[in-house]
């Protein structure tokens, strides 16, 4: 069963500092460049996919997937959504999308079940709801 776990940065440096965490937990956790069952897909701006600064993440095994920002400002956070349609999300038989400031102690894959869809309710809504 291929899993992805995937997640967004922008252009700032401590989203790099923050992936390359997250990257370096989930290796901790169990998941092994010599996995081919997981793939880890980190997307940057277009502009950064061919930084020397991506050098760290790609050595952890992280898959550059370079996108092009849909939003700016308070929307930023939308330019997620842009993982969705990612290759190898879509050819994976499981999905776990995380933001780039998450840390895991466990391997996350026996968390996946039957369910098609697990998610967190938001803590509050980026861009503000307009009241």
């Amino acid at each position: 069963m291929q899993t992805a776990i995937s997640c967004v940065i922008d252009s700032d440096p401590r989203f790099l500092t923050q992936a390359r965490l997250l990257l370096a937990s989930l290796r901790s956790a169990g998941i092994g460049q010599d996995d081919a069952s997981t793939v880890l897909v980190v997307h940057v701006p277009e502009a950064m996919a061919d930084a020397p600064e991506l050098g760290p993440l790609r050595e952890l095994g992280a898959v550059i997937q370079p996108y092009a920002a849909f939003a700016s400002g308070a929307g930023a956070y939308c330019n997620k959504l842009v993982q969705l349609g990612t290759r190898a999300l879509l050819e994976a038989d499981r999905v776990l999308l995380v933001d780039a400031d998450m840390l895991f102690l466990h391997d996350p894959r026996p968390l996946f079940d039957a369910e098609a869809v697990r998610a967190k309710i938001v803590d509050f809504p980026l861009p503000p709801a307009e009241k």
